[in-house]
């Protein structure tokens, strides 16, 4: 099959892939100084939907900087958002973990753009759990609430 013209990039060593067609890298500097670092194999393409919402909430939040810790890589649920390129994982907000900071004001103003972006279904972290821009408390709650204490976890 014709892998390039069915979206796919083969990986040449060195460099980086083109995304496929729908999908793009998050910007690491997008405009309003904010600056986007990402942990190691973090650094992939997402829809671009999940892009250009990740940008526009990091713009708006008033943070430094934000390191992803995951986008498609690493291990989540069978049916993880992730996987399908609409799910990011934020585990430092300028320069300190997620779980040091607890419910910090910088947590809560990153949440809070997250939560103002529209078509959210997801945003679970220290200082709040969300889906659907609701309050989410289903069976397994305090499960739930432990699992994001040291992660922002977004998806659309």
């Amino acid at each position: 099959p014709d892998f390039v013209a069915a979206g796919w990039r083969l990986r040449i060593p060195g460099r980086a892939r083109a995304a496929a067609p729908g999908w793009r890298y998050i910007a690491e500097r997008p405009a309003g100084g904010v600056r986007i670092l990402f942990r190691e194999g973090a650094r992939l393409p997402v829809r671009a939907r999940m892009a250009d919402c990740f940008e526009r909430a990091a713009r708006r939040a008033g943070v430094r900087a934000i390191t992803i810790s995951s986008t498609t890589n690493g291990v989540h649920t069978k049916t993880s958002r992730h996987y399908l390129g609409l799910g990011v994982d934020i585990c430092e907000v300028d320069g300190v973990v997620v779980r040091d900071l607890g419910p910090d004001p910088r947590i809560r103003r990153l949440q809070e753009a997250f939560r103002r972006e529209g078509g959210l279904l997801e945003n679970f972290g220290p200082a709040r759990i969300e889906r659907e821009h609701e309050r989410y408390r289903p069976y397994g709650y305090r499960a739930l609430r432990k699992q994001h204490m040291n992660h922002i976890h977004i998806s659309r």
